[in-house]
């Protein structure tokens, strides 16, 4: 199944911010011609080389794509990441108290956050150490995209519980085989246990034996 690819929305103050950023670009490249001043359009081409290389790929190639079993966030340069969606505990609009450090991935309002674990190893114990993280989403559309996150919720749950029943099916034959191997095993130790052999002692002198000479 072609996976749902969704594109950030834009906030109308970042068109703006375009619009006025582009008219002095255009304001650098005609200012030579009534100041002399070559310098200006220097700096409107070296404005238009940020231009194509940093703000159009980090406002037009934003986007949030529902895989198979992840959610996929990318936002040019900063952030490329995947999300099962058995590790996401909550999607809100507000975000809970308490929480300072939000990882963003969005360029409009309205924006939610999703909100998942994350798991790390521990030098000293050497286990993994849950943690919760929050990243901010802006989806441009919001409707489709909670439509099909709760699809994927659900796959994901149905899948859960597929794995967990598969794991105790597999956990009982494994103990049905451990019963029957530890019974076969204590049936040769049994076989190949030594017999005890009971000893009589003989009393000296208990018994005579009466030998008689015969002549030949």
């Amino acid at each position: 199944m072609k996976p749902f690819k969704f594109r950030s929305g834009i906030s109308p103050l970042i068109y703006l911010v375009l619009v006025i950023y582009h008219i002095s670009i255009v304001v650098l490249f005609f200012l030579p011609i009534f100041l002399y001043i070559d310098v200006t359009s220097r700096i409107g081409v070296f404005l238009l080389v940020i231009n194509a290389l940093f703000l159009y790929p980090l406002i037009f190639n934003t986007y949030y794509t529902l895989e198979e079993n992840e959610l996929f966030v990318y936002q040019w340069p900063f952030v490329r990441m995947k999300i099962k969606y058995a590790n996401i505990f909550e999607i809100t609009d507000e975000l809970p108290e308490g929480i300072k450090k939000v990882k963003k991935a969005s360029l409009s309002v309205p924006k939610f956050y999703v909100g998942y674990y994350s798991y790390e190893l521990d030098k000293d114990t050497k286990k993994d150490v849950k943690t919760k993280n929050y990243i901010e989403i802006s989806p441009k559309d919001i409707d489709l995209f909670m439509i099909k996150m709760g699809g994927k919720f659900k796959m994901a749950r149905d899948l859960a519980a597929k794995l967990e029943e598969e794991h105790k099916q597999k956990n009982a034959e494994h103990q049905r085989k451990k019963l029957i191997a530890d019974k076969i095993k204590k049936e040769k130790e049994e076989e190949n246990k030594p017999v005890d052999v009971v000893v009589t002692p003989v009393k000296k002198n208990k018994a005579k034996v009466k030998v008689e000479e015969t002549e030949e």
